[in-house]
């Protein structure tokens, strides 16, 4: 029988604890906070995903404006050898009486 009681005590305890409204109003912040809000826990942890993946977007372009800016700068220095770089690598250009043998 007081093994009874005990779990009778316990259930008693239990119910008193979910009827306290300070308990029931910090629940419900909970649930609102990571469920419910529009800025929940999941939507901020998606949204730092794309943060990271923008992040890394932008290096790999600064790291494109960067050479663009240095071959520019070639360009107005005029450099002959870039020209004909540019020429060969890009447009696959050759001079009169040349052989090119292209490998991928």
């Amino acid at each position: 029988m007081t093994f009874m009681k005990l779990r009778l005590n316990i259930s008693d305890d239990n119910k008193k604890l979910y009827t306290n409204k300070y308990f029931l109003t910090f629940a419900f912040f909970i649930v609102w906070m990571v469920l419910i809000d529009s800025k929940d826990v999941i939507t901020l942890w998606r949204h730092n995903q794309v943060l990271q993946t923008l992040k890394t977007k932008e290096l790999y372009y600064d790291d494109l404006i960067q050479q663009d800016k240095d071959l520019l700068e070639d360009l107005k220095n005029k450099k002959y050898k870039v020209f004909e770089k540019i020429a060969r690598e890009k447009y696959r250009m050759k001079r009169p009486n040349e052989d090119i043998f292209i490998f991928n």
